[in-house]
């Protein structure tokens, strides 16, 4: 007899055992870190809360809980917790002490993550002398009480995505054994290892009415996978109401208050399951206290708010955002959006020419501040975005920053031009134009960032080839001429164009003595 007694208290503990577990307690939600230590219920606070739990009420010997919670922040990214907890029904009873650690990691305003674990001692215990025997002279009836203690560790991690929480949880992650007799029949009792999952969002559906969806799921070995589906909503933060349902078909019910710092919660369920042949529904009433932090981080970015120069702001920068991660904060950053240097406030200097682009017409060219940032190559006093040969000084009464050619510059290469003669049908210069070159030369080596333009040219005596070819070697024999009294080729452009550009009539001798040229003209860069 006394072992089915023994059983039936067991299966029955047992149930208890993995039924805590899953949020069945009306108000889970009211202290969530009492089943996933990564859940905080108040951030940036100190959180004092207790619950008492009559579950099936009319039945005798139905399970008596009671807890008591502290969860308080110690920095602006961790929190440190203890817990007491008592839990009874009939002749089996659990008594546990716990302390916990809670860290914070954000990642950025818009993904969090947190990371706690619960360690503590569980008490088993069973007394005998609570246990009704049909049979009281049963010898094996002897009112013993038998206890043992047994570690009890809870990993939880937490994610915080765009307004979603993923919540994960290990109960009795270090399974162990317990007994509740000094009988073997009982030697399997086991702390089981579970696997608590929950997913909530809250939706803001105007300023004064806010709901929180969730689902809890939560399995083990040994126990069928529970899950338990949720709607909570707050009332201008200080009233609610909610309601779950489960998949024992049990449905529970919520309401509560808040006055100031102080939040009282009343919750039943409706048991709808065998047991309600003899028992009622469950009640349970909670209590919380809390107190802001000094280590509140109210933008959540892991920086108290005593040291966040933006409390209200997600910011990695002295708690500050710096959208462009130059190490300016935005809010002193008069470039947010473009990396640059604390020297302009946050605004870049692309040329590295002391003036931030955004005062700088050139930004992509160095400058002098003299000209708002932009070069001036040839030093001539005009920048060169404004000036037609940035890299040929102007003469003084130049207004388009090019060289103004004096009438005795114009008049050396008029001469160079019209007194150039080859020999006929060759591309021999004659000895005649020999001292005209050398005058061409002497002014491009006097002007050394001129060029000059030479492009050859014929008549149309001859096939229109061998034109070509004779343009090309006559322009050619200049641009040797030159080189030899040390003028740089390359500052010569060079091109022939044959019998195709006449400048005159090719049906007279006259004529075609002017289409046999090589002209030339100054380029100024």
């Amino acid at each position: 007899m006394k072992k089915l007694i023994l059983n039936t208290v067991f299966v029955l503990s047992t149930f208890i055992m993995v039924a805590q577990q899953l949020p069945q307690g009306t108000l889970w939600f009211f202290d969530q870190n009492t089943f996933n230590p990564a859940l905080l219920t108040a951030e940036n606070q100190h959180v004092v809360s207790a619950n008492i739990r009559s579950q099936w009420s009319g039945f005798d010997g139905a399970p008596q809980t009671q807890r008591l919670q502290y969860v308080g922040q110690f920095s602006s990214q961790g929190y440190f917790g203890a817990g007491l907890m008592n839990d009874e029904a009939g002749a089996f009873a659990r008594r546990g002490i716990n302390l916990s650690y809670t860290h914070v990691i954000p990642v950025d305003e818009n993904l969090k993550v947190r990371a706690g674990i619960r360690a503590g001692i569980l008490q088993s215990a069973y007394d005998e002398s609570q246990v009704l025997f049909l049979d009281e002279d049963d010898p094996e009836a002897n009112g013993q009480s038998i206890t043992s203690v047994n570690p009890a560790i809870t990993p939880g991690v937490s994610v915080d995505y765009s307004g979603w929480n993923f919540g994960i949880a290990v109960p009795y992650a270090l399974e162990s054994n317990f007994s509740i007799s000094n009988s073997t029949l009982d030697s399997d009792n086991k702390w089981r290892r579970h696997f608590q999952t929950s997913v909530s969002r809250p939706l803001v559906v105007n300023e004064a009415f806010t709901l929180e969806p969730s689902l809890w799921i939560t399995t083990a070995s040994g126990a069928d996978a529970q899950w338990s589906l949720n709607m909570n909503a707050m009332i201008k933060d200080q009233f609610m109401i909610g309601g779950a349902y489960r998949n024992n078909s049990d449905i529970a019910m919520v309401i509560g208050a808040r006055l100031k710092n102080i939040r009282f919660v009343y919750g039943y369920d409706l048991v709808s399951s065998g047991i309600s042949q003899a028992a009622t529904g469950s009640h349970e009433i909670g209590a919380m206290f809390t107190m802001n932090s000094k280590f509140a981080d109210t933008d959540g970015d892991g920086v108290a708010d005593t040291d966040d120069e933006c409390p209200d702001q997600f910011g990695k920068v002295n708690g500050c955002p710096d959208s462009d991660m130059d190490g300016v904060i935005d809010k002193n950053d008069q470039c947010p959006d473009v990396a640059g240097l604390s020297q302009f406030a946050g605004c870049p200097d692309t040329d590295g020419d002391g003036i931030p682009d955004k005062l700088d017409k050139c930004p992509e060219l160095a400058g002098l501040s003299q000209f708002e940032g932009c070069p001036d190559t040839d030093g001539d006093g005009i920048p060169d975005h404004l000036d037609s040969c940035p890299k040929t000084p102007a003469t003084d009464n130049s207004d388009d920053g090019c060289p103004i050619l004096t009438e005795e510059q114009k008049q050396v290469i008029e001469e160079a031009f019209g007194n150039l003669e080859f020999e006929t049908g060759k591309a021999k210069i004659k000895e005649a134009s020999f001292a005209f070159l050398i005058k061409l030369a002497m002014l491009l080596k006097e002007n050394p960032t001129w060029q000059v333009d030479l492009a050859g040219h014929t008549d149309n005596v001859g096939s229109e080839e061998l034109n070509m070819t004779l343009s090309k070697d006559r322009v050619e024999a200049v641009v040797n001429f030159l080189v030899n009294v040390e003028v740089p080729r390359d500052r010569m452009v060079v091109s022939h164009f044959g019998e195709s550009k006449p400048i005159d009539s090719n049906d007279n001798e006259e004529g075609r003595a002017r289409n046999r040229r090589v002209e030339m003209k100054f380029i100024f860069e």
